[in-house]
């Protein structure tokens, strides 16, 4: 039967909240460039879309203004 201090099940409770403190210490400094070219990476394409979407998003608010404008015109 283990026994476990409060010491250590405090440890133990705050690594399973921040899973960082359990990965950091072993992680590879030669590991850092590819990680960071690959954030850089996925950042420039999320960017992207968001661009993408948010024009995509304006032109059809545009349209639909044009739209509802033209056929007040033509009531009129």
């Amino acid at each position: 039967m283990a026994v476990t201090t409060e010491s250590e099940a405090r440890r133990f409770d705050i690594k399973s909240y921040i899973p960082v403190l359990e990965w950091l210490p072993n992680y590879e400094r030669k590991w850092l460039r590819p990680d960071l070219i690959a954030a850089l990476t996925v950042w420039a394409l999320l960017v992207i879309i968001f661009i993408l979407i948010l024009n995509f998003r304006l032109n059809q608010e545009r349209e639909g203004d044009e739209a509802q404008t033209s056929y007040a015109r033509r009531r009129h």
